[in-house]
C-alpha cells in the first residue's frame, strides 16, 4: 500500500483499481530513458524475458487469490445532491481567456494594420 508517483500505474490507483509497478535494476536506465537513445536495441533480451516470466507468474498467482486485492480509498466525491447545492466556483483562467479574446476582437482592426 506504499504510495509511489511518476509511473503508469498511478492512474489505476486513482480510480480504485490496484496498480503496480516493478522496481528493477537500474542498469543503464538513466542513460537512455526518454532520450533519443531510448530504442529497442538497448533492451537486454535475457532481462526482458526474465521480467516477462516473473510478471506472468505474478499475474497468474494474483488471479488465483481467494479474495480481491485491497484497494485505495477513492477520492471524496460528494453526492449528486451535495454537488448541486455547492455553487460553482469561477474559473479564473477561463475568465481571463474570455477577456483576452474580447480585447483581441475589439482591437482586430488595429491588429491587422
Amino acid at each position: 500500500m506504499r504510495r509511489t508517483f511518476g509511473t503508469d500505474h498511478a492512474s489505476f490507483d486513482e480510480v480504485g483499481v490496484p496498480g503496480f509497478f516493478v522496481v528493477q535494476d537500474g542498469a543503464e536506465y538513466n542513460q537512455t530513458h526518454h532520450s533519443q537513445s531510448d530504442t529497442f536495441d538497448k533492451v537486454w533480451k535475457d532481462e526482458l524475458n526474465q521480467g516477462a516470466q516473473v510478471l506472468a507468474a505474478w499475474a497468474y498467482n494474483t488471479a488465483q487469490l481467494p479474495a480481491m486485492l485491497p484497494r485505495r480509498p477513492l477520492p471524496y466525491r460528494p453526492s449528486t445532491d451535495a454537488a448541486k447545492a455547492e455553487a460553482p466556483k469561477p474559473d479564473a483562467i477561463a475568465e481571463m481567456d474570455t477577456k483576452i479574446m474580447e480585447q483581441v476582437k475589439s482591437d482586430l482592426g488595429d491588429l491587422k494594420s
